[in-house]
C-alpha cells in the first residue's frame, strides 16, 4: 500500500488514499493485535489487492483511452492540417477565380461595347434600308398613279409599271403581316387583271383577280369589322365574275356576282349613307339583271333593274352633278326598255328609252363636250327611233334617226379614225334614208344612202368590217341604186 501510494498516488481515488493513510496510522496497533486480527488483515490485504487490481485495470483503461484520445487528436490535427492545406489551396483557387472573373468581366464589358456598337450600326443600316425601301415604295406608288391615269392610253405603260412593281417585291419580299402593304398588293393584282381583260386574256385576268381575292379574304379575316375591306372583297369577287363570264363560264360567274351582291347589300343596309357602297349595290343589281336577261328571266331582270334605278335616283337627288350616276341610270333605263321591247311592250319600251335619253340630255348640259355621253345619247335615239318604227310612227322615228346622225356626224369629225362611230353613223343614215324613201323624200334619201355607202366602202377598204358587216356596203349600194332609179323614173314625162 505504501508503494502504491508513493508510486501511483495520482491514479488513486481520494477514498483509496484516505484508506491507505488510515491503515498506516493504525499499523502499529494492528501489529500488536496481529494475532487477534490476522484474519482481518488477510481480508484487508485481499481487499486491497482487489482494489489495486481494479486501479491497475482502471489505469489500463485510462491509458487506452488516453492513447485513443491521442490518436484522435493526431487524426484531428491531420484533418486540421489537411483542412488548412485545402483552405490555402482554395484561397489560391479563389484568388485565381477572382482574377479570372475580373478578366471575364472586362472581356464581357468589351463584348458589350462591341454589341452596342454593332446594334447601333445595325439600326443605322436598318434605318437606311427602311428609308431606301420607303423611297422605293413612294416611287412605286407614283408609278401606280401614272398607270391608273392611262385608262385611255397605251396598255404598254400599265404593263411596264406592273412589271416593275412585281420585280421589286420579288427582290425584297412581301410583308404579309403589313396590312397596308398587302392592301397595295391586292390593288396591284387587280390592276393586272384589268390589263389582261383589256388585252382580251380573261384566263390570265381571272388568275390575277383570284390573287387579289385571296389577299382581300386574308385582310377581312384579320379584321372582320373593317367594312372598307369588306367592300374591297366584293370588288374582287365581282372582278372574278367578269373574267369567268368572259370565259363563257356563266354558272361560275353568276355565283361570283351573287356573292358580291350579298356583301354589298349587307353593307348598304348597315351604312345607308355610304354613297360608294350604295352605288356598288346598284352595279351588282345591274349585273344580276344582265344575267337574268341572258337567261330569259325577264321578270327577275326587270326587278333588279328597277331596284338599281331606285338607288340611283336617290343618289342623284343627293348629288345631281355626279355624271357617273346619271350615266348608270340612263343605261339601266335603256336595258329595261330593251326587255320591254323583247316582250312586245313597245309603249313601255319607248318610255324607258325616253327616260334614258332625258337623263343623258341633262348630263350634257353640264358636260357638253363629253364624247362618251354624246355617243350614248346617239345610241338611245337610235333605239327609240327603231321602236317608233315598230309602232308605225315614221315621223317620230325619222326625227330620232336624224338627231342620232347629227350627233354621230359631229363625233366622226372629231375623230375620223373611230370606226365604231362611223359604223353607227352609217346605220342611222340608212335607217333615216329608208324612211325618207317610203315617204317619197327621194333626194334626201339618196343623199343619206350615198353618205352611208361612202362610209362603209371606206371601212371595208381599211379592213375594219367584220364578216357580218362585210355585206353591208353591197346592201346599201343596192338601196342607193333603187332610190336613184325611183328618182329617174319620177323625172320621166
Amino acid at each position: 500500500a505504501r508503494t502504491l501510494l508513493a508510486a501511483r498516488a495520482a491514479d488513486l481515488a481520494p477514498t483509496e488514499r484516505a484508506f491507505i493513510a488510515a491503515s498506516l496510522a493504525h499499523a502499529e496497533s494492528r501489529e500488536r493485535a496481529l494475532k487477534r486480527r490476522r484474519t482481518l488483515a488477510f481480508a484487508a490485504m485481499a481487499a486491497l489487492t482487489l482494489i489495486a487490481l481494479a486501479g491497475v485495470a482502471l489505469a489500463l483503461i485510462k491509458t487506452k483511452e488516453a492513447t485513443a484520445a491521442a490518436k484522435t487528436a493526431e487524426a484531428q490535427q491531420a484533418l486540421a492540417e489537411k483542412a488548412t492545406t485545402q483552405e490555402k489551396a482554395q484561397a489560391v483557387t479563389l484568388k485565381q477565380s477572382e482574377k479570372d472573373a475580373r478578366e471575364a468581366l472586362k472581356k464581357a464589358d468589351t463584348e458589350r461595347e462591341r454589341a452596342v456598337m454593332a446594334t447601333a450600326e445595325a439600326e443605322a443600316a436598318k434605318a437606311k434600308s427602311d428609308e431606301s425601301r420607303r423611297q422605293a415604295e413612294v416611287t412605286l406608288n407614283s408609278m401606280r398613279e401614272v398607270a391608273d391615269q392611262t385608262d385611255h392610253g397605251p396598255l404598254a405603260v400599265k404593263l411596264a409599271v406592273q412589271k416593275r412593281v412585281d420585280d421589286y417585291y420579288r427582290r425584297v419580299g412581301e410583308d404579309k403581316n403589313d396590312p397596308a402593304q398587302m392592301d397595295l398588293r391586292e390593288e396591284d393584282a387587280r390592276n393586272k387583271g384589268d390589263t389582261a381583260m383589256a388585252l382580251g386574256d380573261p384566263a390570265t385576268a381571272e388568275t390575277n383577280y383570284q390573287t387579289a381575292l385571296e389577299i382581300t379574304r386574308q385582310l377581312v379575316k384579320r379584321d372582320p369589322a373593317n367594312n372598307d375591306w369588306q367592300f374591297r372583297l366584293s370588288v374582287s369577287v365581282f372582278k372574278v365574275g367578269d373574267a369567268q363570264l368572259a370565259k363563257d363560264e356563266s354558272a361560275s360567274a353568276a355565283a361570283s356576282y351573287q356573292e358580291a351582291l350579298q356583301i354589298r347589300r349587307r353593307l348598304a343596309d348597315d351604312v345607308a349613307s355610304k354613297k360608294g357602297w350604295q352605288f356598288g349595290l346598284s352595279i351588282s343589281l345591274e349585273k344580276m339583271g344582265d344575267l337574268g336577261t341572258e337567261a330569259g328571266d325577264y321578270a327577275g331582270a326587270t326587278a333588279n333593274y328597277a331596284e338599281s334605278q331606285k338607288i340611283l335616283k336617290q343618289l342623284i337627288g343627293a348629288d345631281p352633278g355626279e355624271p357617273e350616276l346619271q350615266r348608270a341610270l340612263s343605261v339601266s333605263f335603256s336595258k329595261t326598255g330593251d326587255i320591254q321591247k323583247a316582250q312586245g311592250d313597245l309603249k313601255g319600251a319607248a318610255e324607258s328609252h325616253g327616260e334614258a335619253m332625258k337623263t343623258l340630255q341633262e348630263l350634257l348640259k353640264r358636260q357638253p363636250e363629253n364624247y362618251a355621253v354624246q355617243r350614248e345619247l346617239g345610241q338611245s335615239l337610235t333605239k327609240l327611233g327603231r321602236i317608233e318604227q315598230d309602232r308605225d310612227k315614221a315621223e317620230a322615228a325619222a326625227k330620232n334617226f336624224q338627231q342620232a346622225s347629227d350627233i354621230l356626224r359631229k363625233l366622226v369629225r372629231t375623230d375620223s379614225r373611230n370606226s365604231d362611230w362611223q359604223l353607227e353613223l352609217s346605220v342611222n343614215l340608212g335607217n333615216l334614208a329608208a324612211i325618207q324613201q317610203k315617204q317619197r323624200e327621194l333626194p334626201a334619201a339618196e343623199q343619206n344612202f350615198a353618205e352611208a355607202v361612202a362610209i362603209l366602202e371606206s371601212l371595208d377598204k381599211e379592213g375594219k368590217l367584220s364578216a357580218k358587216q362585210a355585206v353591208w356596203p353591197a346592201i346599201f349600194r343596192e338601196n342607193l341604186e333603187n332610190v336613184r332609179k325611183e328618182r329617174a323614173a319620177g323625172k320621166k314625162p
